[in-house]
């Protein structure tokens, strides 16, 4: 699949809920929080949709939500990718529940797990959650990472919060074998009510207090530019889609929980699949129209000209 500026998009990221269990403050309003969780698509609609873009060339797809691990039947889909020979599976997730379903979503599939993690202080964990439990997350991690499966640790730097502690997340890959990465705050929904920090002045923090190295980068052209401490299991990445953007190699698009194929984060252009899947539309011509729509992918975000995003939701009720 390839777009107008023949860029190979072969990784498609669905969202199966806008629910979750923790309430990020750069996430989510705070207070009562309306989750609509009863217009997304069903169960056999995502997998007849894994099945179709399998079929145009996906080769990697990843759960996200919300908290993808609230969606009843998430093994289940973990097993469609997997029939589909989908070449890697991997999941975004909290942590939180993740005990009681890992070895299920192992044996169905999954390859990769990416765990969000932001502080490693109890009482800045819960403020930054809004009441998440640090010691279930870091035994999730953990647990994980026995078992042998790709862990990433994913974090958002944010000024005055948990800026302090970025040194102390980069050990987390000293002595585990895993991946953390640094992932500049979007300005999206909450987002905006908050100064990230940027990716080059992270990596320069780096530098001044390590030994470091570059590392070799993913084979299926992630976005993150790795490094490896000195004596390192693992390796520190740095995702800047903001002060060093990778719109020109970037692969992939995105199912939102309402069932938009969304072709980049900061546009409102997108395809409702939802509705097509529901005009009994053949299956060619569901494949036609999302061709055309990969074909039509904006080449790139304009997030610093515009000082936000065009679409308007927060970040949970487009997906992760």
């Amino acid at each position: 699949m390839k777009d107008k500026f023949n860029r190979e998009i072969d990784y498609l990221r669905i969202s199966l809920t806008e629910a979750c269990n923790l309430r990020c403050v750069y996430c989510m309003p705070e207070g009562d929080v309306c989750f609509k969780n009863d217009n997304g698509l069903t169960d056999d609609e995502i997998k007849y949709l894994i099945d179709i873009f399998g079929d145009i060339g996906l080769k990697k797809i990843r759960f996200t939500g919300g908290e993808p691990l609230l969606r009843k039947n998430i093994v289940e889909l973990v097993s469609k990718a997997k029939e589909k020979e989908i070449g890697k599976i991997a999941l975004t997730t909290n942590g939180v529940l993740l005990p009681k379903y890992l070895d299920g979503l192992i044996n169905a599939g999954l390859n990769e797990i990416n765990i969000s993690l932001d502080s490693l202080k109890e009482d800045v964990f819960k403020k930054i959650t809004r009441g998440g439990n640090l010691i279930s997350v870091v035994e999730s991690i953990k647990k994980a990472v026995n078992k042998g499966i790709k862990v990433k640790i994913n974090a958002v730097i944010v000024k005055g919060i948990n800026d302090n502690e970025f040194l102390d997340l980069c050990k987390l890959s000293v002595h585990h074998k895993l991946d953390i990465r640094f992932i500049e705050l979007m300005p999206i929904g909450e987002g905006t009510k908050y100064t990230g920090v940027s990716g080059k002045d992270l990596e320069k923090i780096l530098k001044k207090n390590f030994n470091i190295k570059e590392a070799k980068s993913d084979k299926d052209n992630g976005p993150a530019f790795y490094y490896r401490i000195e004596g390192a299991e693992g390796r520190v990445g740095f995702i800047s889609a903001l002060s060093n953007h990778f719109c020109e190699s970037c692969n992939r698009i995105r199912i939102t929980p309402d069932g938009v194929l969304k072709q980049c984060l900061h546009f409102k252009s997108g395809l409702d699949l939802k509705n097509i899947l529901r005009e009994d539309t053949t299956r060619e011509e569901i494949k036609e129209r999302i061709k055309e729509t990969i074909y039509n992918k904006p080449k790139g975000h304009r997030f610093i000209e515009d000082r936000k995003t065009e679409d308007d939701r927060f970040m949970f009720q487009i997906g992760g």
